[in-house]
């Protein structure tokens, strides 16, 4: 940034304090304007003594961030199914959390977790042992499980706090056994079942084998998932043990942080978050 844009930024943030509603809106709009530019100023603003310029600093500061996931969501919901990617949307989500983060703390440990399930794959083909062979490491080793206790916690929705902390939601554990599963070239694939996410191994030929991620890796059959649906009153199977896209899960995850941020009272946050998944679905069934 050139000194001149830095002064002038500067400027505009000390003129958030300004009572005088013209000016505010006109100050908010135009740091609005500057998007990422004006996020270190901001983030200094946020700590100020003044509580009012506290409030209004970290209001912007959300604001540039939401603005920039949507354009970025916006952007990927143009893309067909099979161009849409899960690890790329994922780390476009975790800037909601932190904006800054390096790409790195999502893809180093995934990369991790490939490098050390390859060898143990080596020579091995029936389908059931390589499915256990993954399980020992995401779930018995590296020890990922469902995060009960605090459910509603909003890190279990972003991938980076999902790795470092080792624990999730369904679909964003789900997301990790694909991410891994894919780097490995395993056939795994997410199914969307109502409050729960699975992944299933699929190999022409061979029996379907399901993993549920929040039950520590726990395996389940067709039987099982049918068993498990017919008790929570479901009846249509076929419609709902079937394949989920990388874009059904990024709207399950969006759908799942509404919620978290109206228990929150944070009806600004749930309102975005609701455009975000309604957007990325609206594109879906207008292609």
């Amino acid at each position: 940034m050139e000194v001149t844009d830095k002064k002038q930024i500067d400027a505009l943030v000390s003129l958030l304090a300004d009572e005088d509603p013209k000016i505010n809106a006109m100050v908010i709009e135009h740091l609005l304007d500057r998007g990422r530019q004006a996020m270190e100023p901001l983030r200094m603003a946020a700590e100020n003594a003044d509580p009012r310029l506290r409030l209004r600093a970290r209001s912007i500061m959300q604001r540039i961030v939401l603005d920039e996931v949507e354009s970025e969501l916006a952007e990927m919901s143009q893309l067909s199914d099979e161009e849409f990617d899960l690890e790329r949307s994922c780390l476009v989500l975790v800037k909601l959390e932190d904006p800054d983060l390096d790409p790195s703390a999502v893809t180093r440990p995934l990369d991790e977790l490939a490098a050390s399930i390859a060898p143990r794959l080596q020579g091995v083909d029936l389908p059931a042992d390589q499915v256990r062979i993954v399980n020992q490491v995401l779930y018995r080793e590296y020890g990922l499980t469902g995060n009960s206790r605090n459910y509603y916690d909003p890190e279990n929705a972003f991938l980076h706090r999902v790795l470092e902390r080792r624990t999730g939601i369904p679909v964003t554990l789900a997301a990790v056994h694909l991410l891994v599963a894919k780097r490995l070239g395993l056939p795994f694939y997410g199914v969307g079942l109502p409050s729960n996410f699975l992944v299933r191994y699929t190999e022409p030929g061979s029996e379907e084998i399901f993993v549920d991620p929040f039950l520590g890796g726990k395996l389940l059959s067709w039987r099982d998932c049918v068993q498990y649906l017919t008790s929570a009153g479901y009846y249509r199977h076929d419609a709902y043990i079937s394949h989920s896209t990388a874009r059904d899960m990024i709207v399950r995850v969006l759908r799942h942080l509404m919620v978290v941020f109206q228990k929150q009272h944070d009806n600004t946050m749930s309102s975005r978050l609701g455009r975000f998944a309604d957007l990325l679905q609206q594109r879906a069934r207008a292609r």
